[in-house]
């Protein structure tokens, strides 16, 4: 993985900016006052750092849900994704996989199975460091 990409995914899954989410990327809630709450897989805080250090755009991916628009080319979509990293910013972090494996105590998991089991970012955050 690339170290400098590597960096900013543990600083920002150890920050307590992001509120974690399951099932997705990214979802956004209202909640009672009516107002929008965005939560991230820890997959989605890698695409939201590749949002701000280079481009893309949080939107509708072709009627599926919310999803990361890594490239577009006017209204046509051609790189995004739901549930897994998008191609570009995988190529982007220099990683092999879109839901890439890591090693934790209990075990090798796909990041998304660790995110989705409620294992919280800075533990999530350790095994990246360790197996990417």
């Amino acid at each position: 993985m690339n170290e400098y990409v590597k960096g900013l995914w543990l600083k920002a899954l150890r920050s307590g900016k992001y509120d974690q989410g399951t099932g997705r990327l990214k979802s956004t809630e209202i909640d009672f006052g009516g107002q929008e709450n965005d939560y991230f897989c820890c997959l989605g805080v890698l695409c939201e750092i590749h949002r701000q250090e280079v481009a893309g755009e949080w939107g509708d991916v072709n009627g599926f849900g919310l999803g990361y628009i890594a490239d577009r080319n006017y209204a046509h979509i051609k790189d995004a994704a739901i549930y897994e990293l998008p191609f570009t910013v995988q190529k982007w972090a220099a990683l092999d996989s879109g839901d890439p494996f890591v090693d934790t105590e209990d075990g090798r998991f796909e990041l998304s199975a660790l995110n989705d089991a409620f294992k919280p970012f800075n533990k999530i955050a350790d095994a990246i460091e360790n197996s990417l």
